[in-house]
């Protein structure tokens, strides 16, 4: 499954873990470059900077093509957004 993770913080980076042992292709969108450059190098994913209520960085992270979308972003109205676009 084509999977999107809004948010490069520990509860993120967790479950994109646990979804790359299970084989999925996983894009992580964070607004933060630093939350970004911490990521594993040795994941396999891609990143998207940006915020993840915006449509357009949902574009470039291929929301047209997920299967799922995960969003935990800190802030709550930020994931609500996010989902409804």
């Amino acid at each position: 499954m084509r999977i999107i993770v809004c948010g490069a913080n520990p509860v993120g980076l967790g479950i994109v873990k646990h979804l790359l042992k299970e084989g999925h292709d996983v894009t992580v969108i964070d607004p933060s470059t630093q939350n970004i450059e911490h990521v594993d190098v040795s994941l396999d994913i891609n990143m998207v900077c940006g915020k993840s209520s915006h449509p357009i960085i949902l574009e470039n992270a291929g929301a047209h093509n997920a299967d799922m979308l995960i969003a935990v972003n800190p802030e709550d109205e930020v994931n609500m957004v996010t989902c409804q676009v």
